[in-house]
């Protein structure tokens, strides 16, 4: 048995029994897959939906690589499939509060498809990849679970344990997720009341701030500060790529994991660039002012890392050089 309560009281009975027999209690207990915990919160599903989903992500990664070699459709394919159904089980409840340990999930796995480093940001990797939140498909299963509780009226015990739950637990969550989308939790009420379906106008308008505020951070963002020039409405033609290796170089080089000078913790010496050893490591001196690159024509960032990979070429040229000088760098 499992005692709920928000607070744990000192003279609470601590022994139960049924006539002779003493009934085991404890803090947490799994039903049709939910787990509860004593203090009636989601935190004991959401942690047990990540473990799950950390686990099939291994499976899924060494299936891929396997069988299609990163093609990275089929690859966001499988993710949906297989790890985000995983992922979303009991987000019916749980499903109003957006949970960052369930967005890592989703933005590890986007970096290893990406084939980029693990310190780059998960909005970056994100537009790059088209992806939304994962709370605009957890919110959209509350909302429409919600829509359907408007009209069993004869479920009335699962109605009546559904209410006493959003008065008691949900409410601020709730309030928050119909606010960020344009609503009062009041006004959602009454349309729905009127017949009207909100889930999906929800979703919408959460998919909407969430790709503004992605939009937001890139340009306040400290790694790859030009990245914004790089943005595509589509996702970017290169994925499409036969190729691993250059949609993993393209990746790498657009994400801003190829320039020293994003990552702003490292110290000075460490952020210069790796052939020439003379200025900060950044897309523009590599392409111009490097002695160790052959002169170039004046080119924008944004058209050097265009979308459908047209200087791929001068990417491997640095790779390239790269290992060349390092090898003989690790010779003297």
């Amino acid at each position: 048995m499992m005692v709920f309560s928000k607070r744990k009281r000192k003279n609470e009975e601590s022994e139960w029994k049924w006539e002779e027999s003493k009934i085991e209690r404890v803090s947490e207990f799994k039903y049709l897959g939910y787990t509860f915990n004593e203090r009636a919160t989601v935190r004991a599903q959401v942690r047990e939906v990540v473990r799950k989903a950390n686990k099939v992500v291994g499976c899924v990664w060494g299936i891929g690589e396997r069988m299609w070699g990163g093609e990275f459709g089929r690859r966001m394919m499988m993710f949906e499939s297989m790890v985000e159904s995983v992922l979303m089980y009991g987000a019916e409840i749980w499903g109003w509060k957006e949970r960052e340990e369930v967005e890592r999930v989703q933005e590890k796995y986007l970096r290893w498809v990406l084939g980029v480093d693990r310190e780059t940001p998960g909005y970056i990797v994100r537009e790059e990849c088209k992806r939304s939140k994962l709370r605009v498909k957890a919110g959209k299963r509350a909302a429409k679970f919600e829509d359907r509780m408007g009209g069993r009226e004869e479920c009335r015990i699962l109605t009546e344990c559904y209410r006493e739950k959003k008065k008691n637990a949900d409410e601020k969550e709730r309030e928050k997720y119909c606010r960020r989308n344009g609503y009062a939790s009041k006004e959602v009420e009454r349309v729905r009341a009127e017949g009207r379906w909100m889930c999906a106008e929800l979703s919408e308008r959460d998919r909407d701030t969430d790709k503004q505020e992605r939009r937001e951070r890139i340009r306040e963002s400290r790694y790859n500060r030009e990245y914004e020039r790089c943005v595509t409405e589509d996702v970017p033609v290169y994925l499409g790529r036969e190729s691993t290796k250059e949609r993993k170089m393209m990746a790498r080089f657009r994400c801003g994991n190829e320039e020293r000078e994003n990552k702003y913790w490292m110290e000075e010496e460490e952020r210069l660039c790796r052939m020439c050893r003379e200025e900060r490591e950044t897309i523009e001196h590599m392409w111009r002012g490097c002695g160790e690159m052959r002169e170039r024509e004046e080119k924008e960032r944004g058209e050097i890392l265009n979308e459908d990979g047209r200087e791929i070429g001068w990417m491997k040229e640095v790779w390239k050089r790269r290992e060349r000088i390092e090898k003989e760098r690790g010779g003297e």
